[in-house]
């Protein structure tokens, strides 16, 4: 394993599934006297969409400093960019070997198996990358979100092998344009890296039990036209379908669930899955009658624990 010297910190953007390469232009080190195209040049070539060229300008870089961490990582993005995607895969694969202690190789390596639907590989890429470096935000909407693809694949499956999800189809739409945003990320100072933990046994039961007693306060608060019991159920970052703040999705449901002069609400064939001691789904048929409308619909709702507690992360309509 080859050390880095990692001294400044990156503010994350979070958002889906996302590729990284900011940082790395940020970290280029400053001790290289023969370097004949600096950081700023190859990140103008690659804003300006002239990744052909800016690929040859760090494979020059390269001819000086082989072994620079920053500049390989830079060559795997730009590989992806210009279709060499075999050449991508074995750079993150080496820089994972050489310095695990990065975070951005194991996140762009999981971009690349998840946008293939290979979740499984994309899943544990990402929990190693986050036990690397707990503090990279990004990785966890990309790990949330890659669970909640094999929960919503798993469940539509489960119950219509015939027919394909929905949702599975619009989310990998998104995933297949993963490549197309650049985002900042965060790093560690070297005297700040965690000390890696034994990983908690989760008690299925005891939050399985919770889980649909969770449900079930759901479908009591909608009924009962409860807004704030209903609402408390929401993470503070809950996530809408339609992307709007959690403040004005709060706002809409308030009148949504104050309009009807009744509204019963009713789950059931509830299925648990627990992604990890933090992190759990729940797949169910809902049933909504009011005055207005009567349907049913197969839900997911992904879950996550805050003190003990089990809230909605996001909602998702299957059907």
């Amino acid at each position: 394993m080859k050390t880095i010297n990692r001294n400044i910190a990156v503010k994350p953007t979070v958002n889906f599934l996302k590729t990284t390469f900011a940082v790395f232009v940020a970290l280029v080190s400053t001790t290289s006297a023969v370097a004949a195209i600096n950081s700023a040049d190859v990140q103008s070539m690659m804003q300006q969409g002239q990744y052909s060229k800016a690929l040859k300008a760090v494979e020059q870089q390269l001819e000086n400093q082989p072994e620079d961490p920053q500049y390989q990582f830079l060559q795997g993005y730009l590989f992806e960019k210009t279709g060499k995607d075999k050449k991508a895969v074995s750079v993150y694969k080496g820089l994972i070997k050489d310095f695990p202690e990065l975070p951005e190789a194991y996140n762009n390596l999981a971009v690349h198996y998840a946008s293939r639907e290979k979740y499984d590989k994309a899943s544990q890429l990402l929990v190693k990358g986050i036990t690397s470096h707990p503090s990279y935000e990004a990785m966890y909407e990309n790990l949330t979100d890659v669970y909640m693809h094999m929960a919503s694949l798993a469940y539509s499956k489960a119950l219509e092998p015939d027919e394909k999800s929905a949702v599975s189809v619009q989310r990998l739409k998104v995933l297949d344009k993963l490549h197309e945003e650049i985002f900042d990320t965060p790093v560690l100072v070297e005297s700040e890296k965690p000390v890696l933990q034994e990983k908690p046994v989760i008690d299925l039961v005891a939050n399985k039990k919770a889980i649909n007693t969770l449900l079930k306060s759901w479908a009591k608060a909608w009924s009962a036209q409860d807004v704030d019991a209903y609402l408390s159920l929401y993470a503070s970052d809950f996530t809408s379908r339609n992307g709007v703040t959690r403040k004005e999705w709060a706002r809409q449901r308030r009148a949504r669930l104050k309009g009807p002069a009744f509204i019963d609400v009713g789950v059931s064939r509830a299925d648990v899955l627990l992604l990890d001691e933090n992190l759990a789904s729940v797949s169910f048929v809902q049933r909504y009658k009011s005055n207005r409308l009567n349907d049913s619909v197969k839900k997911m709702l992904l879950l996550k624990k805050r003190n003990e507690d089990w809230l909605i992360l996001r909602e998702v309509l299957i059907r």
